[in-house]
């Protein structure tokens, strides 16, 4: 079943973790879930954004969408381990949103889907007036690299893209 979710989980007092079984859904301005421990959900959609902070915890989750036929919501993650299938924040009419990401251990985005653009993402801010920025910090302290291409440990399985122009896209071996 779909979960319908207000303006936020544990914005004032951070909750000691959260788990949603199925899918969620936001319309509220940057949906917003804060914990101290881990964050657990399926497919979450928030067209006007969403952000997800453990502080002590990791975030798992399927597909993240801030699709917006307008300009696309931001996603913000920032957590121990981030594990998700993938961030799509794409814009068919107007801007792509921005993907903030901080995994003070590894991130993985495990799967793909295709973009507007006819490419195949594990992360896509593409947006028909422009692309969002994808930002991403994680704790491979330069002994594990971040592999686009392989999200065994620390990578994406598919390519990080936000629009089609040369620069636009981060391919394995990139």
């Amino acid at each position: 079943g779909m979960v319908t979710l207000g303006t936020g989980i544990g914005n004032l007092t951070p909750l000691q973790s959260v788990t949603i079984s199925g899918n969620a859904a936001s319309e509220s301005p940057e949906f917003a879930i804060a914990t101290l421990g881990n964050i657990q959900l399926q497919n979450l959609t928030a067209p006007q954004g969403l952000s997800l902070s453990s502080q002590n915890g990791g975030i798992y989750a399927s597909l993240l969408s801030t699709v917006n036929r307008t300009n696309a919501g931001n996603v913000t993650l920032s957590g121990k381990t981030i594990s998700l299938t993938g961030i799509n924040t794409q814009s068919i009419d107007g801007t792509g949103g921005t993907v903030d990401i901080t995994a003070t251990d590894f991130f993985r985005a495990r799967g793909t889907f295709v973009d507007l653009n006819q490419i195949e993402a594990s992360i896509s801010t593409a947006g028909a007036l422009g692309g969002g920025s994808i930002v991403l910090r994680h704790g491979g302290n330069g002994e594990t690299p971040f592999v686009v291409g392989d999200a065994s440990l620390n990578g994406t399985a598919g390519v990080m893209t936000r629009g089609t122009e040369p620069g636009d896209t981060i391919a394995a071996g990139n």
